[in-house]
């Protein structure tokens, strides 16, 4: 903590922290601040100072109050805020005509008897739709690396669902440096808050007297902490009751996690290469291969050690679906990552020749679209193909 006090030279300053209105630390520094140690997670505190001008004459306190962060919890993390685990958010927002609490209303419940809600009077999940409000909870958790889900039920009306939307609620993951402040907006609409992982969709949460389930996956490749904020913004101009509700949060990690991703690294016409991209070490991969979007209707099927997967005797300008998942020994495994391609035109024989028929143009505007994928370097094989 730090303070500005105006001619200050040689003057030493008497501090003290409260809580419950009860001193739990006082001391006296040289300097206009200070560093407050020993404190106990999620509590609520209040900081004075005054001058020491002389031995025995003081001014009169200062003083701010503060509340400190909570813990990060362990995962898995459920919270229906139906207890005081709820006390271990950080409500920022309290100085807004429209905040958020936990409550009971049940127009702002999903389950059980409380939930996170929008409230005008600390009661009712109601807003002053007259009144421009900018309120947020938020809570620091930590992923190690890895592969989370994190899932959450909403609801909500507000005002609008285009870009002159104005009345709506947001849920993304948050850097620990973004500045979260009562009464400052840091999102728009239809946008992603910029530097944050959004929980759900980028554009606001509203419009939706129903309760609505979000199911994200997140990937770290690193240990990483962030906050976890829920956001409620509205202009003071037009909307429609009720406003935000969230309920029923779950934050877990995924122990046999999908791949990341897979990319396609060659392609001709009978064969294909893959690469395998995963953020944890993974021994084992199950693959299988299907002209369907159903897994089901797999034409091959093979477990691999490794991360490369090459693929043989494929049929010449087809469409195929690549499924990709973990095999995770006793936990199961996990589910698929989907990559689909086409194998490129067989090349056609020496001599050759052709009357244009209706099925010799089709392929070559096949061949045209196969030259623009692979790029100028695939002429020669274009020529050799015609």
């Amino acid at each position: 903590l730090k303070w500005k006090h105006e001619n200050g030279e040689n003057i030493a300053y008497e501090y003290r922290l409260l809580s419950d209105n009860k001193e739990v630390q006082k001391s006296t520094v040289s300097t206009p601040w200070v560093d407050l140690t020993a404190l106990t997670p999620a509590t609520n505190y209040r900081f004075e100072v005054r001058c020491q001008c002389s031995a025995d004459n003081y001014s009169d306190w200062s003083g701010i109050n503060f509340r400190t962060l909570a813990y990060a919890p362990e995962l898995p993390y459920t919270s229906g805020f139906e207890d005081d685990e709820s006390l271990n958010w950080v409500y920022c927002g309290d100085d807004q005509t429209n905040y958020f609490i936990v409550g009971e209303d049940k127009l702002g419940v999903k389950t059980g008897e409380r939930a996170l809600y929008v409230t005008n009077d600390g009661t009712l999940n109601q807003y002053s739709i007259g009144a421009t409000s900018s309120s947020y909870v938020y809570r620091v958790f930590d992923f190690e690396p890895g592969q989370y889900r994190i899932s959450y039920s909403w609801k909500g009306y507000g005002e609008r669902t285009d870009a002159y939307a104005a009345d709506y609620g947001k849920v993304y993951l948050a850097p620990l440096d973004k500045n979260i402040v009562s009464g400052k907006r840091i999102s728009t609409y239809m946008d992603a808050v910029p530097g944050c992982i959004m929980l759900g969709e980028d554009r606001g949460l509203n419009v939706s007297s129903k309760w609505n389930e979000v199911v994200v996956d997140v990937v770290f490749d690193e240990a990483v902490k962030y906050n976890f904020v829920i956001e409620w913004y509205n202009n003071g101009s037009g909307g429609t009751q009720t406003p935000f509700a969230i309920d029923d949060i779950s934050v877990r990690k995924i122990e046999c996690p999908k791949p990341g991703s897979v990319t396609l690294i060659a392609v001709d016409d009978i064969s294909a290469k893959f690469i395998i991209n995963s953020v944890v070490d993974i021994a084992t991969y199950e693959y299988c291969l299907s002209k369907t979007t159903n897994v089901e209707d797999n034409i091959l099927t093979n477990t691999i050690s490794g991360k490369t997967i090459d693929l043989s005797g494929l049929e010449p300008d087809t469409d195929y679906n690549l499924f990709v998942r973990t095999v995770c020994g006793e936990e199961g495994n996990s589910d698929y990552q989907l990559c689909s391609f086409r194998t490129e035109i067989a090349a056609g024989s020496i001599p050759y020749t052709s009357d244009f028929t209706a099925e010799d143009e089709q392929r070559l505007n096949k061949l045209s679209g196969q030259l623009e994928r692979v790029g100028d370097s695939a002429q020669g094989r274009l020529l050799k193909a015609l």
